[in-house]
């Protein structure tokens, strides 16, 4: 019987990181102390005007944007991924790690990234 409850137990907190965290769910605010810029993703397809948020399924794997705006010159944007802090919790590394790899949640993005492009006009 004990040996049915930790195999239980173990099942039910070893995607630490998908029980405690909603990664998928997560935003990620883009902000500019400078006015008309806008993000586009690596294929150049506008994405938003900035100040905006943006979801990990409008990142990608590559998490590469481009930042454009009049009078500015252009910039690659890389949003930066890092480990959930709630993977730390496993119990079973094993199920869980592949658990929370599956879901998503073993990674989570920086919460706010703010953007300060050249001005175009300097010589």
């Amino acid at each position: 019987m004990k040996v049915a409850y930790l195999a239980f137990s173990a099942a039910l907190l070893s995607g630490c990181a998908t029980v405690f965290t909603d990664a998928k769910d997560q935003e990620i605010m883009i902000d500019s102390k400078q006015e008309n810029l806008a993000l586009y993703d690596h294929n150049k397809k506008f994405i938003c005007d900035i100040p905006c948020k943006v979801k990990p399924s409008e990142v990608g794997s590559s998490g590469i944007f481009i930042v454009a705006g009049d009078g500015y010159k252009s910039e690659v944007l890389m949003i930066e991924r890092k480990r959930n802090p709630a993977t730390y919790g496993q119990l079973t590394l094993g199920i869980g790690e592949v658990i929370d790899g599956m879901t998503g949640s073993d990674l989570i993005y920086e919460p706010y990234t703010l953007v300060e492009l050249e001005d175009d006009t300097k010589q």
